[in-house]
């Protein structure tokens, strides 16, 4: 048995985006779903049951109070995942673990996904960057490098304790995304250290990262680390545009529809919902870089959000204040 670990509480939008991600695997998802459980942390129980999910479900209740205590002393939220991923391995110690962020959705069949992981494969979404190149990636994303150069402060100073060991960590590791994790029975074991390292990269430094680095560390000096995101989009940075996606078309009628027809409405909502994401990225990019004062940056990613979209009224009006507010600039330099 493979279990699907999903964490989703709090109101309607984090509940929309997990109830998606699992609609979108069990469209795609070609192999025995009678194999696949999903293990869902949820303080909505009958709105999980009410999609009748082809897989079993084994929905477990976390309430506001929980999650405060589960956040630790260093209130961080992000390690309430850490926590529900070692609940999980204490209720089925035998069982591979997917977790999943609530924030992504399945694009193609990941059978193959589900076969290396019976073979004992490790997962994370995606290899990022290296920690030592992440002080001028938030230089200039950010604007802020403090973060990245504390934690490597941290890190190369400092030792911590894994599978028993004294290990060490540098600016040469890297970082992945955790917004998908596929761990093996036995990384069970490290599961206390992990969250002991991200309680204290946080308490150190206050990245929100640290969840992420903790998970990333551990396993790429423990294990072969691989990446799944040709799979499984993740769309963090994206979330507003997905969630009035869903809310617009995540309708009750999913519900009452089941086997092939459900399939098709949900394949047409990721098609759909793929195109949106590529433009809306083009739109944000386009803002960034008219915002950092790189302007033919910003005509490039607003020409192909145009071409992909010619008449968008919201986008157009958004490109119109930044070409008003450039025209402003350029006559005041001329002054």
């Amino acid at each position: 048995m493979i279990n699907i670990l999903i964490l989703s509480y709090g109101n309607i939008l984090e509940y929309n985006r997990a109830i998606f991600m699992m609609l979108s695997f069990e469209c795609y998802y070609s192999g025995n779903k009678q194999k696949i459980r999903f293990v869902i942390f949820t303080d909505n129980a009958d709105l999980f049951k009410s999609y009748n999910f082809e897989s079993d479900l084994d929905i477990i209740p976390i309430s506001k109070s929980e999650i405060v205590q589960l956040k630790g002393p260093a209130n961080f939220i992000h390690i309430v995942k850490i926590a529900i991923v070692e609940k999980t391995f204490n209720k089925y110690p035998q069982d591979y673990l997917l977790f999943i962020d609530s924030d992504t959705f399945f694009i193609q069949d990941p059978i193959k996904l589900f076969e290396e992981a019976v073979k004992g494969k490790i997962f994370m979404h995606v290899k990022e960057y290296l920690l030592e190149d992440a002080i001028e990636l938030y230089r200039y994303v950010f604007n802020s490098d403090n973060l990245p150069k504390s934690f490597l402060n941290l890190i190369e100073n400092k030792s911590y304790i894994l599978d028993n060991k004294n290990v060490n960590f540098n600016r040469h590791h890297y970082s992945w995304n955790s917004g998908v994790l596929g761990l093996t029975p036995e990384m069970a074991r490290i599961i206390p250290d992990i969250y002991n390292m991200a309680n204290d990269f946080y308490q150190s430094t206050e990245w929100i990262l640290s969840e992420q680095l903790a998970f990333s560390l551990a396993l790429q000096v423990t294990v072969e680390l691989n990446e799944c995101g040709q799979f499984i989009t993740h769309y963090y940075e994206q979330k507003e545009f997905v969630d009035e996606f869903l809310e617009k078309n995540l309708t009750s009628d999913i519900k009452k529809i089941k086997g092939l027809d459900r399939k098709k409405q949900i394949n047409k909502l990721v098609l759909n919902l793929r195109a949106g994401l590529k433009i809306n990225k083009f739109q944000k990019e386009s803002s960034y870089f008219f915002y950092k004062k790189q302007i033919w940056k910003g005509i490039y990613y607003a020409s192909l959000s145009f071409r992909a979209k010619p008449f968008d009224i919201k986008y157009s009006k958004d490109i119109l204040w930044h070409a008003r507010k450039i025209f402003k600039e350029w006559i005041v330099s001329k002054k």
